[in-house]
């Protein structure tokens, strides 16, 4: 099964003994599997692998310790490629390693120390390793571009520096260049990261530099493609200007304009050849180095012509691919680290270019059929031992049969690879050997014309084969692209989940499994899975960080499919889960597209869940506050109701109280000091004749007297405004501007009209008091000469006390009862604390008491004080009472409301 134990569970098992599983289980780690070379890679390694009906999971990750947050986020499924789940491991170096240096390259495989170890491109110490030679192809080339083509300012895009197959090629190129008198400075390399975009920005920066440059060696197609795009761009010809060889032999590069020079590798036999030592490791072998030859591919990039190149490849097989070789053939194989590879051979007597006394005169032409100059030509081998079996016939050589027969075996043999998917490229190869056979013979003129029919049989054969996989391929981009639109076009987990279904089966995959991990931890639940074009229930289900499935799902899975494919799912910079898929499908480009409009579709669902999810608990919180507030508004209303009440009841007895003081006072205190006045004159009069001082003493106690009934008279007035009840507000206030101007000798106006809007006696007492505290303080404070009171019935346009109506709370006009004007021509308040003083506050608390709105103004001169009385009833008339606002529970007694025009009450002394 594909799930891990626990890692005690793992450290106790026995390398290549797994309880409960098949042994062969094998993990392959690469960074991607839709680029021609790992591509052409994870071909051979499948093909290997079914042939020892081993079991493959494929990790598709990244380059590892990439700097990009996405590739990074993506290599985290690398730690499920552990001992617990697999038996042994291989590791294409060259891809994930990029970033990496050759120590670092060697930890990658030191985390594995349980696991029969293979490492793909790069060699690592105590762990077999499948490698490349590519100095003699690369010296080979050099010296092609160096002898054939003159070429003299050279130019490299290498690898990153740490690159170790990177730097053995650009050593191997500086080499071949000082061997034949030329040098290549330091700043003509460039190190790229082996990308298409690395390449054009590396080519940017050497035609920045304004060196001379004539040829570019680049260590890899793509970057070769990429420099060749810049050129292009800046107007640069290839190869009329700049030759471009490149290296790798990808299938891109065969389509470039023009085509692209490079060196071959043999990268399907890599594939084969790891899967082979990895077999031998986990059969008790021991770790060994292989090495495989690369081959030079000469095309029309380093300025041959398509009739000089078909020579050369008659004139040298080595510059085309082999004939396929059968599954049972291998490259030789010897233990890694036996010794130190040896020099690339360069060719007898290599003219130096920096001398002209050479007799290989570099200025020369060189035809490309000769052999390199120095070289020997070798002798043409057998014509039988340069074709198949099936192409010999039943003769010593293929010319004893008819050419018809001929041609009519290489179509049959074609048409069969062809139907077979095998490269039938290499059918060139075998028609240039026989062409080199010819050499000397006496069928050499007929059978030419037989190999160019032959060549034409194989052009026509590729062309449709390159007609149907592009036909193929936009089928599949168009099919990719609907899957693409539906996925996200849904919203919802099940529906995704359904569309994903008919998209994997219209793809041609018949089993899925998507894992989705929980947030902030590499624990997961299977949330998907499909099993024959059908999707099945699933309850999600636990998946451990160390492992790919969970337990229960591995016999299923080995049942299915022996080749899986495992991506991640990533979303910007986190990995969010990973998806594994049968690993036949014929286009790996699928792979990536897929995975990534799979992971922008959950992430986009995932959110929207998230978001619902929210939406719920944000509403569940706002009814639970909204109760708590309701239940918090409702106590604070009774408690605001208790208060009213009791404030009301305060004032009630407050108001009372004050009455009866009042009443006392002037009943029996007044009463009481008239009738010691009255006493003291009677005295007076009976004692007789008296002394002028007994006069003035009697005169005095009944001046003290008279002065303490006016007190009296004044405290009276203030607890009970005298004439409220009985000849309402207007006539109150009048007494109360005269007896203030009396008693200050101020001068203090009044003005009412005739008649005034009735209030009930609660609110006319606290409109009173409000007058009394303004008109103390204008006296006090104000410094004024004259105060005037008004009282202003409402405006018979507005139905308000003045012009400009108040805003209520619903910012609608409130109609006013009755305006009050208390204005004096003093010194005013200053600005900063007018609205500060204790006696505006008292002034405000009573009016909020009664409805009663009071404003301080500034007129200019001196200071007003606006009292504006309320309509209490929403709605209501102009005229009339009510006491909804102020909680009282009894009927209001009237105020009368009728006044005087004017009267003007002067100091009195």
């Amino acid at each position: 099964m594909i799930s891990a134990g626990t890692p005690e569970e793992q450290s106790n098992k026995s390398l290549g003994s797994h309880p409960g599983r098949a042994r062969g289980r094998i993990a392959v780690l690469t960074a991607e599997v839709n680029e021609a070379y790992q591509a052409e890679l994870w071909r051979g390694i499948t093909a290997e692998a079914r042939r020892h009906s081993k079991q493959l999971v494929c990790f598709v990750g990244s380059r590892v310790d990439s700097p990009i947050q996405q590739e990074a986020a993506s290599n985290a499924i690398y730690r499920q490629a552990h001992s617990g789940n697999f038996d042994g491991i291989i590791i294409i170096s060259s891809a994930v390693s990029t970033y990496l240096d050759p120590q670092q390259v060697q930890f990658l495989f030191d985390a594995h120390p349980r696991l029969p170890r293979v490492s793909v491109g790069i060699p690592v110490e105590g762990v077999s390793s499948v490698c490349v030679d590519g100095r003699s192809a690369m010296a080979e080339v050099t010296r092609h571009l160096i002898y054939d083509h003159h070429r003299r300012n050279f130019a490299v895009i290498a690898g990153p520096q740490w690159h170790p197959e990177s730097e053995e090629r650009r050593h191997t190129i500086q080499d071949t260049l000082g061997r034949a008198g030329l040098n290549l400075k330091d700043d003509l390399v460039i190190h790229g990261n082996f990308q298409h975009k690395s390449g054009r920005d590396a080519m940017a920066a050497l035609l920045d530099q304004g060196h001379p440059i004539d040829a570019l060696l680049c260590l890899n197609d793509r970057m070769a493609m990429g420099a060749v795009e810049e050129l292009t761009r800046r107007g640069i010809t290839v190869p009329q200007d700049i030759s471009v060889c490149g290296f790798d032999g990808i299938e891109e590069s065969e389509f470039c304009s023009p085509p692209l020079t490079t060196v071959i590798q043999p990268l399907y036999d890599l594939g084969v050849q790891a899967v082979q030592e990895l077999y031998l490791l986990m059969e008790g072998g021991t770790a060994r180095h292989t090495t495989l030859d690369c081959r030079p591919l000469i095309r029309q990039s380093c300025s041959c012509s398509a009739l000089s190149q078909l020579r050369l490849r008659t004139a040298n097989p080595r510059t085309v691919p082999e004939p396929e070789k059968s599954p049972g053939d291998s490259p030789t194989a010897e233990p890694p680290d036996s010794s130190d590879p040896s020099d690339p051979p360069d060719p007898p007597d290599s003219p130096d270019l920096s001398n002209p006394s050479d007799p290989h005169d570099p200025s020369e032409p060189h035809d490309p059929a000769d052999p390199a100059p120095g070289k020997s030509q070798p002798a043409p081998a057998p014509i039988r031992d340069n074709v198949p079996s099936g192409l010999a016939g039943t003769g010593e050589s293929p010319l004893d049969q008819e050419p018809q027969a001929f041609i009519d075996t290489l179509d049959e043999l074609v048409t069969r690879a062809s139907f077979e998917s095998t490269d039938i490229r290499r059918w060139n190869a075998v028609l240039d050997r026989i062409e080199a056979g010819l050499t000397g013979t006496d069928h050499a003129e007929p059978w030419l014309r037989v190999i160019l029919r032959g060549r034409e049989i194989l052009a026509e054969s590729r062309t449709r084969r390159l007609v149907e996989t592009r036909i193929q391929k936009r089928n599949r981009l168009d099919v990719l692209r609907s899957v693409g639109t539906s996925l996200s076009e849904a919203f919802e987990m099940p529906e995704i989940f359904r569309r994903l279904t008919e998209g994997l089966v219209r793809l041609g995959f018949q089993d899925a499994f998507l894992v989705l991990y929980r947030p902030g931890t590499r624990t997961g639940d299977l949330i998907f899975h499909m099993e024959s074009g059908i999707q099945k229930p699933v309850s999600p289900r636990r998946v451990e960080p160390l492992e790919i499935l969970p337990a229960s799902m591995a016999d299923l899975q080995r049942r299915n499919m022996p080749i899986w494919i495992l991506t991640p799912l990533v979303f910007q910079d986190r990995a969010i889960g990973h998806l594994l898929l049968p690993g036949d499908h014929p286009d790996t480009e699928v792979y990536d597209t897929l995975t990534k409009q799979i992971a922008s579709s959950i992430q986009g669902a995932t959110l929207l869940e998230r978001i619902k999810s929210h939406e719920q608990s944000l509403e569940q919180e706002v009814q639970h506050r909204t109760r708590e507030l309701t239940q918090v508004n409702a106590d604070l209303r009774q408690e605001i109701a208790t208060r009213v009440r009791l404030e009301q009841e305060v004032i009630d007895i407050s108001k009372h109280t004050m009455e009866r003081i009042g009443q006392d006072l002037h009943d029996d205190l007044c009463q009481h000091l008239a009738g010691i006045t009255m006493h003291v004159s009677a005295l007076g009069r009976r004692i007789g004749p008296v002394s002028p001082e007994s006069l003035v003493v009697l005169e005095q106690i009944n001046s003290l007297l008279g002065d303490s009934i006016q007190r009296a008279k004044s405290l009276v007035r203030g607890l009970l405004p005298p004439g409220l009840r009985e000849e309402g507000l207007s006539r109150a206030v009048e007494h109360l501007c005269r007896e203030i101007s009396r008693a200050s000798g101020v001068q203090v106006d009044f003005h009412a009209p005739s008649s005034l809007t009735e209030l009930d006696v609660d609110r006319g007492i606290e409109l009173y008091r409000i007058i009394q505290e303004a008109l103390n303080n204008a006296v006090k404070h104000s410094g004024s000469p004259r105060i005037l009171v008004s009282l202003s019935p409402p405006d018979p346009e507005t139905g308000n006390g003045d012009r400009d109506g108040v805003k209520a709370g619903d910012g609608e006009s409130q109609k006013i009862l009755l305006t009050v004007d208390i204005r004096d021509w003093g010194r005013g308040f200053p600005d900063q604390n007018h609205d500060q003083g204790m006696g505006l506050k008292i002034m405000r608390y009573r009016g909020e008491k009664a409805d009663i709105q009071v404003d301080l103004e500034h007129p200019g001169q001196g200071s007003l004080v606006r009292c504006r009385v309320l309509d209490r009833r929403a709605g209501g008339p102009a005229s009339g009472t009510g006491n909804a606002r102020t909680g009282s529970r009894r009927s209001p007694d009237r105020v009368p409301g009728q006044g005087n025009h004017q009267n003007t009450h002067p100091p009195q002394e």
